[in-house]
């Protein structure tokens, strides 16, 4: 689902170029629901981002669950609205400021990070731990963020702000990694179901 990256490189490639995009593709931006043309590859009617479903065994012990949900947004179009400390007994309202998200400016208290393999860093809220964005050192301005915070008007799947990936679910793979028996067969069940309903929703 996603090119030109490399999440878990050998030791011999962190030495080497690790992001291999020449032409400089936005493969995240995608055409909206119903594009102005037919040419659906043209940046200039890219108006959602791609999104997909990941099964992998990192995200599923962090979130737990089977599977979880990102969609793909560059840093730059990722801002906070912090609000100021108001004054002690004042009845105005805090003001807030709009600030970019910068991982090294960010104030402190609006995340935790942590580092789940070197070179890849989870975001997460401090107050309710919900899943917040993962990202690593090989594309560090493009960001997955985690679809469930969306509050889209259009219902949870966000379709006016996101295209989603259907032929696979990412890292389908590694569902049964690091347990047997019926639980693994459950979880392989339950992803291969998502799989065949998101290609069946496509072709339908």
């Amino acid at each position: 689902m996603v090119p030109y990256t490399n999440p878990v490189p050998s030791e011999q490639e962190k030495t080497t170029e690790l992001v291999k995009n020449p032409e400089d593709v936005k493969w995240w931006l995608r055409p909206p629901r119903a594009p102005a043309s037919t040419d659906l590859n043209s940046n200039t009617n890219a108006m959602r981002y791609l999104a997909g479903t990941c099964a992998c065994r990192s995200c599923r012990l962090i979130s737990g669950f089977e599977i979880q949900t990102w969609a793909f947004v560059p840093r730059w179009n990722i801002w906070f609205h912090i609000p100021s400390p108001s004054k002690p007994g004042s009845s105005v309202a805090a003001e807030e400021s709009v600030v970019q998200l910068d991982f090294a400016t960010l104030p402190s208290g609006i995340l935790k990070s942590y580092e789940s393999t070197p070179g890849i860093l989870r975001e997460f809220c401090p107050r309710c731990g919900a899943t917040v964005f993962w990202h690593d050192r090989w594309r560090p301005d493009l960001i997955d963020v985690s679809v469930g915070l969306f509050d889209a008007q259009g219902g949870s799947r966000a379709e006016k702000w996101l295209d989603w990936w259907s032929e696979r679910v990412s890292f389908v793979e590694d569902v049964t990694n690091g347990r047997s028996g019926e639980s693994a067969r459950r979880a392989k069940a339950l992803v291969e179901a998502l799989e065949r309903g998101l290609r069946t929703r496509v072709e339908g």
